[in-house]
């Protein structure tokens, strides 16, 4: 009973351990994270790294320090660094653990993606946006999408691998938020459908262009909404369907 007692004991306080522990590191990456987003929004590349003098940088010589690291590093891409530290410090103060693996590849694909958006844009606009925004991973990555797809097809796939990394990071799949853009945008065309087919009526009875349509003109027109009403209807019938095929 004694040695049960003993290993209960013993068991608690290891959780206890570990539960301080975690909070402690939380605190820790808050108050990292905190400090590097005052440093990176008062960074200034004329600041020397690791030198005690007097510096432009809001956080100070360490500021100076940790903003010129992470921005020769990654470039834009050190605020995703920065975010990634503040939600896991806060999850772990909260006791609700790190994040899971979604969580991780989409902060990296948004991370990966910002640095390479200020080489890219550069080269589009080069009077607009300055040279060297990107980091050295930046750079690197922003190299080979030129060799590969152009600066522009760049940007293209550096925006789609943004917007996937940054719904993964906040839990939300891809494919269910394609299937939610793309009932927006049916529901948009078919509110643009419904418009123009009352824009044409008034125009008849007004009877001011329908020798111009003609007949077959005038009825497709008029018979617009409800094509785009039923094209609605079936494309929205084949996402549940098809939802309703992963789930099982």
């Amino acid at each position: 009973m004694a040695t049960r007692n003993g290993r209960r004991r013993k068991r608690a306080e290891r959780e206890a351990a570990l539960h301080w522990g975690a909070e402690a590191t939380g605190l820790l990456l808050i108050l990292v994270a905190a400090l590097g987003a005052l440093a990176l929004a008062t960074y200034d590349p004329s600041d020397p790294l690791f030198r005690f003098t007097e510096v432009a940088n809001g956080a100070g010589v360490v500021g100076a320090a940790l903003a010129g690291l992470l921005f020769r590093a990654a470039g834009w891409g050190a605020a995703v660094a920065v975010g990634v530290a503040s939600v896991v410090g806060v999850r772990l103060l909260m006791a609700r653990g790190v994040p899971g693996g979604r969580f991780w590849w989409g902060a990296a694909l948004l991370g990966f993606s910002l640095a390479t958006l200020p080489p890219l844009l550069h080269v589009v606009w080069p009077d607009a946006v300055a040279a060297g925004g990107g980091g050295w991973l930046g750079e690197r990555i922003a190299r080979v999408e030129r060799m590969l797809v152009s600066a522009w097809g760049g940007l293209v796939v550096s925006g789609i691998t943004a917007g996937v990394g940054a719904l993964a990071i906040f839990g939300v799949a891809t494919g269910e938020a394609f299937e939610r853009v793309l009932v927006v945008v049916l529901r948009g065309a078919q509110a643009v459908a419904f418009v123009l087919a009352a824009l044409f009526r008034l125009v008849v009875r007004a009877g001011r262009a329908t020798a111009g349509l003609g007949v077959a003109g005038a009825a497709a027109l008029v018979a617009l909404p409800a094509r785009a009403t039923a094209g609605v209807r079936r494309i929205r019938q084949a996402l549940l369907v098809s939802r309703a095929r992963r789930e099982r």
